[in-house]
Parts: structure tokens; sequence; C-alpha cells
């Protein structure tokens, strides 16, 4: 003290030689989140001690700097842990914390499940339903692992059905995993009934976008009994074609800017509702003008190599137009047909009308008897908080692409994904 008062240096700063210096701001906050969202408590009462440190590291890469299971071991090396001391955990430690989280993971999801609904007072009498294909790096050997059609444009690689359910407010109340050639419609239905089943989620509304919807899924939603809201395939669905020919120009109501809605009757089929916004209207329309400009550019120069007879067959000449529209997305727009040797171009001008009373549409059928159509259509409207948690979970945290093998693994790979955007959502909520 005297020394400090006198103004004596008591150390010259460059003779300090620092040996080494760990991120802990980071950390510290995961280690706080854990805590409140009560995964501690969760994971401690499930496993033991050093099973719930092992999952929190490795929950904690997944949002501060998502990484292979091997670079996250040499990640740990530079940050140190919530309390501040340095890690000691070795590759193979953070590899049996997985397969101890998959041997008790129904267990966990349960508590995770009750915990929210008890201590963050989630409110699951509205879900958000939706599901996402994820692709493998190699060669996978589980069952789980199947070629499908890919939502990540990777048809080349094997992959599993990734599904989420997740409140108004975005938190995750339960994830499911399906083999990568199931369909989402059988998909749907077993995860309905696992709702039911391992959550007891007796009374909700399911909210689901197009594709989820089939005669079976509506049957296990009244079986569950559940309420829905689900969008319809406008352009495939009866009851959205005949929902269209039930509009009344003068029953649009509007209910917030841009935006109009209508319920309509539609003979045996539940309640029904229009939407309408006319900036959605415009942005349509210029898409299909646009698609109509490049299908002409390509039709133009398939004509111009047929009148030069570059083109040597007519099958070659539809495969040719066929081809290039399907890439362009105008195939729809257009008739292509040779006859007595004239390659025939036009515009299909039946599509086209119906293309342009499909602009700015969105159209949703509901059981849900207490909801006015205002309410409907907000509810859906809610179905991006469930697109953005795949957008977080397959980007942010990185679940894809997958390099585990073993089912156990995939499944605890995925698990702590969640777990990890549970934890994003709650400090994006906070």
């Amino acid at each position: 003290t005297l020394q400090k008062l006198s103004g004596t240096l008591l150390q010259d700063s460059a003779s300090v030689t620092p040996e080494s210096a760990l991120d802990y701001g980071g950390m510290w906050l995961c280690g706080e989140l854990w805590r409140e969202v009560g995964l501690d408590r969760v994971l401690t009462e499930a496993t033991d001690r050093e099973t719930a440190e092992r999952c929190f590291a490795l929950v904690a890469n997944r949002v501060l700097a998502p990484r292979s299971k091997l670079a996250t071991h040499r990640w740990l090396e530079r940050v140190a842990r919530p309390d501040g001391d340095s890690w000691e955990l070795e590759y193979a430690q953070l590899l049996r914390g997985m397969d101890a989280l998959a041997k008790v993971q129904p267990q966990v999801e349960e508590a995770v499940y009750w915990q929210l609904m008890n201590l963050l007072r989630c409110d699951p009498t509205l879900v958000f339903v939706d599901l996402t294909t994820i692709y493998a790096e190699g060669e996978g050997v589980e069952p789980i692992w199947q070629y499908g059609h890919s939502k990540d444009g990777k048809s080349q690689n094997q992959q599993l059905l990734l599904a989420l359910v997740v409140t108004p407010d975005g938190y995750p109340l339960a994830h499911f995993l399906f083999a990568g050639n199931r369909a989402a419609k059988v998909a749907m239905v077993e995860m309905l009934q696992q709702l039911r089943h391992r959550f007891g989620l007796k009374r909700c509304v399911v909210v689901g976008d197009r594709g989820l919807i089939s005669a079976a899924v509506l049957q296990a939603l009244d079986q569950a009994g559940y309420d829905h809201i689900l969008a319809l395939r406008a352009r495939q669905s009866k009851t959205a074609a005949a929902a269209l020919e039930q509009e009344d120009t003068s029953g649009w109501t509007e209910v917030q800017e841009h935006l109009w809605v209508q319920e309509v009757a539609v003979p045996d089929a539940p309640r029904v509702v229009l939407a309408f916004n006319p900036q959605k209207q415009l942005e349509d329309k210029r898409w299909r003008e646009r698609k109509l400009e490049q299908g002409w550019a390509a039709m133009d120069s398939l004509l111009d190599r047929w009148e030069q007879g570059r083109i040597t067959s007519d099958q070659v000449a539809i495969r040719d137009a066929t081809r290039a529209l399907v890439q362009m997305e105008a195939h729809r727009f257009f008739h292509v047909q040779v006859r007595g040797g004239t390659l025939s171009i036009q515009e299909n001008q039946e599509h086209l009308e119906r293309e342009a009373r499909l602009d700015g549409v969105f159209i949703l059928q509901s059981s849900a008897q207490e909801l006015d159509p205002q309410a409907i259509v907000t509810a859906y409207q809610q179905l991006l908080w469930v697109e953005r948690a795949f957008r977080t979970v397959k980007s942010f945290l990185r679940v894809r692409p997958v390099y585990h093998f073993t089912e156990r693994r995939i499944r605890a790979h995925s698990f702590l994904c969640v777990l990890g955007y549970l934890m994003e959502n709650h400090l994006r909520q906070r």
C-alpha cells in the first residue's frame, strides 16, 4: 500500500509474460441459460453430474462455435468453464457423454417438456409443427439413413427426417427423427400419436404448412383430440378449388395492413378461410411474367434450331423443350407439340388464368371452432417460428451435415442441437 501511495512501480509490465488466456464470456452466458431453463437439474437427475457437464460442453459449443466433436475437444482447450476454471475433458469422454444421453433421451426430453410448462409457463394450446431433412456425409449403415426427397438439394446424400414442435414463443416442445425415406404425412401421424402418449398433450391446435394434410393426418388429429390449422395446396386440393369458387368479392375483411380475409363454406369440409395479400399478389404476378419471358427466350432458341434442321426428331424437340422449361420452372405456362412436321409452342392460357387467380392468396383449413377467421390467419402467420427454428438448427447450430453413423449418436447429436436452440431462443425471449 505504501508503494502504491508513493508511486513506486510494483511490477514492470514489460517483464510480465502471459502464459495463457481463456475465452470466458460466452461460456458464462451459456452456463446462466443452462441453469435458467433447468437443464443442469434435469440432466443431473437423469444421468449424473459428469454426464451433465459433458452435455453442457457439447451444447455450449453448438451455440458458440459449432463444429465436429473432435474439433470441439480442441476448442474446449481455449475456453473457460462457467466457473472460470479450465476444461479437463478428453474426446472419448465427450462421446461417452453422448452415449449416456442417448440411453435416457426420451426421459430427458419429457422432463425438459414439463420444465418448460412449469418454469417458463409455455402455453401448449397452440403448437407449430414442420418437418425437414438432414443429410449425412458418407454412407450411413443404420436403417434411419435413407435416400429420399431432400429439402437441402442433396439428393445424392443419405438423409433423415427431422420434425419439430414449437410454441408461439419459439420454444421447442419436442423433436422426432424418422428414416429419410419416410413420407412427411406418415411421419406426421406418428408424431401426433407420440405427442399424445409421451407428453400427455391432451388438447391443442396444431398449425402446419402445405404438404402435411391428408386423410390419415386428419384422422390422427381427430383421434388425439387436437384441432388443426393447415394450409391447403391451392393447385392440387379439391377443397381449395371449391373454396375459390365460393369467394365473394364483397366479403373480404381487412384485418391488418396488406391482409384481407374471408371465411367460405365448402360442402363436406371443415372451416375454410381465404387470405389475400395485395403485395404478394404483385410479387406473384411479376414472378410469373419473368418466368414467361425466360421461357419464351428458351423456346425461341429451340424454334431456331428446329427451323435450321439441327433437331433431328419430334421426340428430341419435346425432350429439349420440356427440360428447358422445367429447369426454369416455366413448364406449367406452355403447350409444346409437334404436328405434321411443325413445332408449335403456345402459352397455356387456361393455366395462366388459374395462376393469376391464385396470386397473393393462401387457403387455410381449420377445425378450431372457437377461433375467428382473423385468429386462424394470425396463427398460421406465426408458423414462421418453426421455420426460424429450422434455420437456426440447420445453419447457426449446424446440425447438418451429420458425420455420426450409429443411430444412438445420431439421435444424441440431434437432441444436443435442439437443446442448443432452446437456449438460443430463451436468450432471444429474455
